[in-house]
C-alpha cells in the first residue's frame, strides 16, 4: 500500500486521492475504508493490484491471507489539507501548518517587492512574505497572483512566511503581468498600525530621526520608535540625518520586538521624504542634501499674502510673487496734538513683482492660486545654511515735524529694516522693533501681543526702535499700514509706554519728546 501523506483539491475541483494495494504473490487482501477492521469475512477482496479512489480524510485498512493464515492489519491515514482562502486567515494559522493558500482572483493579490529570495505580497486581506519559493514567471513587481500553492506558514521573528514543503508546486498558481488594475502602492499608515501591516509596502509619516549611523536610523513618532534599516539598498535613498523628520516608504519588516522599516524605490514612489513642517522645529542639515524629495507642511490661503521662506528652490511657484527690493522715507501714521496732525516718518519697504525661482533662505510675499495645505517636491537641494534676510537701510535725513530730538539723538526711523526669514516657529521678542504679518494682509506689532508666535518657513519685519513701517506691494498698488493701537486691558501693564504706532518704548516718559503716548492703556498727551 502506498504511504500515507496529505492530500488536497485541484483548484476547486472535489477532494480526491488514489491508493494502490498490492498483494504478494499467490495472496488475497481484505481492505475497508469504513474504519472497521478487515478479517477473513470483512473488506473488499483483491488478489491483484487495485487502485481505488478516496474522497476527504481516509483510513484505508488492509490484511493479507493465504487460506486461513492472516497478517496483521496494516492501516494508514490519507488526510485531505486544510485550504485557507486569503493571506489574512493565512497569517492566522499556527507556525509550521502547511496549508493550499487559496487566492481568490476578485483578492487582487499583488506583487509588491521581490529582493532575492523573499517577494512581498499583499491581497485585499493582509501581505506576506514568499520566501525561496520558485514560480514561473519569476515573481515580480505588479504582477497579478491568482489560484493556489501549498506551502508551510512560518512566524520568522515575527515577519509572516510563506515557505515551500515538499508539496509545493506552483504549476496552479497563475501570475499575470501586465495587469489592467491599478499600479499597487504603498499604504499610508499611522504608526500605532504598524504591527497589522507584517510584510506590507507602507508609507509612516513625520518620523524625527534621533541617532543615524552606517546603514540604520532610529526614529520616533509619538511613543512609537521603529528602526529604518536599509538592507535593500534602493535608488533615491541617503540615510537621514539626525534632528531631521521625514517620511519612510518602505517594507514593514518586523525583526523580534523591533519595529524595522526597510526603504524601498518602488514606481517612483520614493523610499524617503524630508518633512519642512511650519509648526515644528527643523534642524538643517551639516552639508546639503542633493536629488532629495521634501514634503512642505504650511498651509497658504488662496488671494491672500503670506511670507514664505524655504530651505530649498521652488520652481515655477503657482501664484504671485514679490520680492523686498528696497526701503524710503515716508510718512507712516499721524497722530492729533492741540488741534494739528503731526505725521510720524518710518520706512516704506518695497515689494515688486518676481518671476523666478524662489531661492532657499530668502524670505517672499507670496499669494497662492488656490489654497494649499503641503506641497511635495523632488529633484530639489535641501540647504544647510540657516534662514537668510534682506535688509535695506535709512540714513538719518529729517526727523518728523513737531519732534524734538534729544542731544546727539538720530531720527528713529533711521536705520535697518529688515525682512527676516525663518525655519522654525520663532516666538518673537515683544521688547523689540518687530512687525507679523496677519491673515488680514495687515501688520501688527508683536508689542501688543506677548511672546507672539511666528510659524516656521515664515518671515517677519524688524526697523529702528521708535519707527514706523509700512508695506508698498508694488504692482499691487496697496500699500499695507500697521494695524491700530492693540490694548489687552486684562493684563496688567506697569508704566509700560507705547507710541502711537503701537509699539513699546524702553525711556521713561520725562525722556520722551512731545506727542502722544499710551501709558498703562491709556492715551496720555506730552506737551
Amino acid at each position: 500500500m502506498t504511504d500515507e501523506f496529505t492530500f488536497w483539491p485541484v483548484m476547486n475541483d472535489a477532494a480526491s486521492a488514489q491508493v494502490t494495494i498490492t498483494p504478494a504473490s499467490g495472496n488475497t487482501v481484505r481492505y475497508t475504508t469504513n474504519g472497521s477492521t478487515p478479517s477473513l469475512t470483512n473488506g473488499t477482496e483483491i488478489t491483484a493490484a487495485t487502485t481505488i479512489t478516496i474522497s476527504g480524510t481516509t483510513t484505508v485498512k488492509a490484511i493479507s491471507y493465504v487460506g486461513t493464515q492472516t497478517s496483521s492489519v496494516v492501516s494508514k491515514t490519507y488526510t485531505l489539507g486544510e485550504t485557507v482562502t486569503g493571506i489574512s486567515n493565512f497569517k492566522n494559522l499556527t507556525s509550521g501548518t502547511t496549508v493550499r493558500l487559496y487566492l481568490p482572483d476578485n483578492y487582487n493579490a499583488r506583487t509588491l517587492f521581490v529582493n532575492g529570495s523573499d517577494a512581498f505580497v499583499r491581497d485585499n486581506t493582509g501581505a506576506i512574505c514568499i520566501y525561496n519559493v520558485t514560480t514561473n514567471p519569476p515573481l515580480a513587481y505588479n504582477q497579478h497572483i491568482a489560484g493556489w500553492i501549498i506551502g508551510t506558514y512560518t512566524n520568522y521573528n515575527n515577519l509572516p512566511e510563506f515557505t515551500a514543503s515538499t508539496a509545493t508546486n506552483s504549476c496552479y498558481l497563475v501570475i499575470a503581468d501586465p495587469v489592467t488594475e491599478a499600479d499597487a502602492e504603498p499604504v499610508e499608515i499611522d504608526a500605532a498600525e504598524y504591527d497589522d501591516h507584517y510584510a506590507d509596502w507602507v508609507t509612516i509619516s513625520d518620523l524625527k530621526v534621533t541617532s543615524a549611523s552606517d546603514n540604520t536610523a532610529t526614529a520616533n513618532v509619538g511613543d512609537n520608535t521603529f528602526s529604518i534599516y536599509n538592507k535593500y539598498n534602493p535608488e533615491n535613498y541617503q540615510l537621514p540625518y539626525k534632528g531631521a523628520i521625514v517620511d519612510i516608504t518602505g517594507i514593514a519588516v518586523p525583526n523580534n520586538s523591533t519595529k524595522q522599516l526597510r526603504p524601498i524605490y518602488q514606481n517612483e514612489n520614493r523610499p524617503l521624504t524630508y518633512v519642512v513642517d511650519a509648526q515644528k522645529e527643523f534642524v538643517s542639515p551639516s552639508s546639503s542634501i542633493t536629488d532629495a524629495q521634501v514634503r512642505l507642511k504650511r498651509s497658504l490661503n488662496r488671494n491672500t499674502w503670506s511670507l514664505l521662506t524655504v530651505p530649498f528652490e521652488i520652481e515655477g511657484f503657482e501664484g504671485d510673487v514679490l520680492e523686498y527690493t528696497s526701503v524710503t522715507l515716508g510718512e507712516v501714521a499721524s497722530y492729533e496734538m492741540n488741534g494739528n496732525a503731526y505725521p510720524v516718518q518710518g520706512g516704506v519697504m518695497h515689494f515688486e513683482d518676481y518671476y523666478g525661482n524662489l531661492q532657499p533662505g530668502i524670505p517672499y510675499l507670496v499669494k497662492p492660486y488656490t489654497s494649499q495645505q503641503e506641497m511635495t517636491l523632488s529633484g530639489v537641494t535641501l540647504r544647510s545654511e540657516s534662514a537668510g534676510s534682506v535688509t535695506y537701510s535709512l540714513a538719518a535725513q529729517q526727523n518728523a515735524p513737531g519732534i524734538n530730538l534729544m542731544a546727539n539723538e538720530q531720527p528713529v526711523y533711521a536705520g535697518d529694516y529688515s525682512l527676516v526669514g525663518t525655519y522654525s516657529p520663532t516666538t518673537l521678542d515683544k521688547n523689540q522693533a518687530t512687525v507679523k504679518l496677519i491673515d488680514d494682509n495687515t501688520l501688527s506689532w508683536t508689542s501688543q501681543i506677548d511672546d507672539i508666535e511666528i510659524a516656521g518657513t515664515e518671515a517677519y519685519i524688524t526697523i529702528p526702535n521708535g519707527a514706523g513701517v509700512k508695506l508698498d506691494l508694488g504692482s499691487e498698488g496697496v500699500v499695507t499700514a500697521v494695524t491700530d493701537i492693540r490694548i489687552d486691558h486684562s493684563i496688567p501693564r506697569e508704566t509700560v509706554i507705547y507710541n502711537i504706532l503701537g509699539q513699546r518704548l524702553t525711556r521713561p516718559l520725562s525722556e520722551l519728546p512731545p506727542g502722544v503716548y499710551i501709558v498703562n492703556g491709556k492715551k496720555i498727551v506730552k506737551r
